[in-house]
């Protein structure tokens, strides 16, 4: 087998065209492009299907997604930044006892966190904790029906066995009398006896 070959068959020009190489191995892929113009070739017609793929399943954006985006990101550049949660004083610390005074650390509110946020959060949680608790419900009645319905074939089957060996009898019943019966093929004599 000739070395382009090897190359185009080891996989490495399709991770190549889909930038999964670090750099040294990426300049060797380079490297055997230059020196071999079938890799070259090989190389040129992944990257042009990767091209049409893209292309293809390519999705716009909504209108005025861009505006959106940007309004966003210049509204949070524009709001102020968060202070930082405050953190009360420490205390001092009385030298003697005949310094009764006793600082009071100041204290400053918390900021609020924003409910907003994880709010969704909860109610997705909850919807989650739902879902998979149906799923779970739903699962074992399919497990139930599915048993349910290998006894019943079963005992279909058995039954239609059961029916075919009665018929079986019944015909094999039935024949018997109707050969007795026919003057064609039995005729009766009578025998001396004592």
């Amino acid at each position: 087998m000739e070395k382009y070959q090897e190359i185009v068959e080891s996989g490495r020009l399709e991770q190549y065209a889909l930038g999964e190489l670090d750099p040294a191995a990426r300049a060797e892929v380079e490297a055997q492009a230059s020196r071999y113009p079938e890799v070259r070739q090989e190389l040129d017609a992944l990257l042009a299907g990767l091209d049409l793929y893209a292309d293809a399943h390519a999705l716009t954006p909504p209108a005025g997604m861009r505006e959106r985006v940007l309004g966003r990101v210049l509204a949070e550049i524009k709001s102020p930044a968060a202070p930082a949660a405050p953190v009360a004083a420490a205390p001092t610390m009385r030298v003697s006892a005949s310094n009764p005074h006793v600082a009071s650390p100041s204290t400053v509110p918390v900021a609020e966190p924003s409910t907003g946020r994880s709010g969704w959060a909860i109610a997705a949680s909850i919807a989650l904790l739902l879902s998979l608790v149906g799923n779970a419900l739903l699962y074992t009645n399919l497990q139930q029906t599915r048993s349910d319905l290998a006894v019943a074939l079963g005992e279909q089957t058995r039954f239609a066995n059961t029916t075919q060996v009665m018929e079986r009898r019944l015909s094999t019943t039935q024949e018997q009398p109707h050969v007795l019966r026919s003057p064609d093929e039995y005729k009766l004599v009578a025998l001396a006896g004592t």
